[in-house]
């Protein structure tokens, strides 16, 4: 099954994380909130896809917090992911702006996805660093018209699940940058690739 090896890695490095949370050498001093915004290419259960009418890949913008534990390699988080899904069944509807002038408005597909998640951030030499992290998301996803409140609305079916995630990238002084994969175990979505930048307040 493809995600064996990422829910294989991600296992191995929670095992190991939680074998030296105990160690003040590997976590921050202090425990405190980071702060991230990242992009995320997604990749959808065709059969999903198809029954809803969207393509199976869409990108996706997302920010959310993660909190360190004061000399623990364990962290937690969650947040809020925007999809731009790619609409095979556009339908119009004409609409009247605020100064009274109508004219056609073409529909567009959309989701929200909520998640959380737990896992272990393990610092490397170079100021590298790897993540893993188990977690869920629910989503909520429609076809409607941007910015009109009486037009007609319909809901997709794109449902969310469990997710393995893995994470490498590079901390600065104030800043971190990264590169992600992400494995649904669960749901519709599949996979997912993404980079991320993040600021903390430890």
């Amino acid at each position: 099954m493809q995600f064996v090896p990422t829910l294989t890695l991600t296992t191995a490095l929670l095992a190991a994380g939680i074998a030296q949370a105990g160690g003040p050498e590997q976590g921050p001093r202090f425990g405190g909130w980071e702060l991230n915004g990242f992009f995320e290419q997604v990749t959808i259960n065709s059969d999903a896809a198809a029954k809803s009418l969207i393509d199976t890949s869409a990108p996706s913008f997302g920010i959310g917090g993660e909190y360190y534990f004061a000399n623990s390699l364990l962290i937690v988080g969650g947040g809020l992911e925007g999809l731009a899904y790619s609409d095979n069944n556009k339908f119009s509807q004409a609409v009247r702006d605020n100064y009274g002038k109508t004219y056609d408005a073409s529909s567009s597909a959309s989701g929200t996805s909520l998640f959380v998640d737990a896992g272990i951030h393990y610092p490397l030499p170079n100021s590298l660093f790897v993540s893993a992290k188990v977690g869920a998301t629910i989503v909520s996803s429609s076809r409607s018209i941007d910015n009109c409140n009486d037009c007609y609305k319909e809901s997709i079916k794109i449902g969310g699940g469990g997710y393995a995630l893995a994470q490498t990238g590079v901390a600065f002084d104030s800043f971190e940058l990264s590169l992600s994969y992400k494995q649904y175990l669960s749901g519709d979505l599949e996979s997912g690739l993404g980079l991320g930048i993040s600021t903390h307040f430890y």
